[in-house]
């Protein structure tokens, strides 16, 4: 069953007057473990319509894709093709470009498997965003007979900036200040905002990290994880 997650985003009347008039968006990232190298985060949702008193919120609803569109920062992710998948199932990826019904896969995450002769420009995972809409989490080529592990891990990074980036596009770094947000133990935060000292927060509760804009988010939102390294050698054991 899949869980509720929400993040509320506090901010008073001249923060939000200034933010709006300067045409700010509140973008979201969310983060992966994987067994893969090459993979770059995705924004999942942006929006200008925040307020004083705003939640981001989802549910762990998943779906798998492959794409012909390179990996590369600024380029928008097009899926040629997609599925809705869970936890514990595999997509497969078969010629021309066509995605298999989920099957039966690895504990713990998902896995995508390119089964054609030539390389996927890209592919990844999928969640429903809280705008009813599947949009990736992140983007990794993958070479011929070659399978990526992925685990959606419950931290979502926020930050405003006044950038016109879209949902779907491929982002190296921060735009803004942004803070990266755990839910890991507790599926509902409340922060706050402020349009010079940015992000707020009780830091003694541990639960988030700011960075700064210009910050790398790759190492922040692509983990790699050991126990899926280890899976992926246990299949060729």
């Amino acid at each position: 069953m899949s869980s509720n997650l929400k993040v509320t985003v506090k901010m008073d009347g001249s923060t939000l007057e200034k933010l709006q008039k300067r045409n700010y968006l509140l973008f979201a990232f969310r983060a992966v473990e994987t067994n893969a190298e090459g993979g770059m985060p995705v924004v999942w949702f942006s929006t200008t319509g925040y307020s004083e008193l705003t939640d981001v919120s989802w549910q762990e609803t998943y779906g798998a894709f492959a794409s012909q569109t390179e990996v590369k920062s600024g380029t928008q992710i097009a899926a040629s093709c997609f599925k809705e998948i869970n936890l514990n199932q595999k997509m497969e990826v078969v010629a021309p470009l066509q995605c298999k019904d989920p099957v039966s896969g690895i504990a713990g995450c998902i896995a995508v498997l390119n089964s054609r002769d030539s390389e996927l420009p890209s592919c990844g995972i999928s969640e429903k965003n809280q705008a009813g809409e599947f949009a990736p989490l992140c983007a990794f080529p993958l070479f011929g007979g070659n399978m990526i592990m992925l685990k959606p891990i419950q931290k979502v990074f926020l930050m405003f900036a006044n950038k016109p980036i879209v949902t779907k596009t491929v982002i190296a770094q921060s735009v803004g200040p942004g803070l990266l947000i755990d839910l890991t133990n507790k599926q509902e935060r409340t922060i706050s905002y402020d349009v010079n000292k940015n992000w707020i927060w009780d830091p003694k509760e541990g639960y988030a990290e700011a960075y700064a804009a210009g910050s790398d988010l790759a190492p922040r939102l692509i983990i790699p994880s050991e126990g899926l390294k280890m899976a992926s050698m246990n299949l060729l054991i």
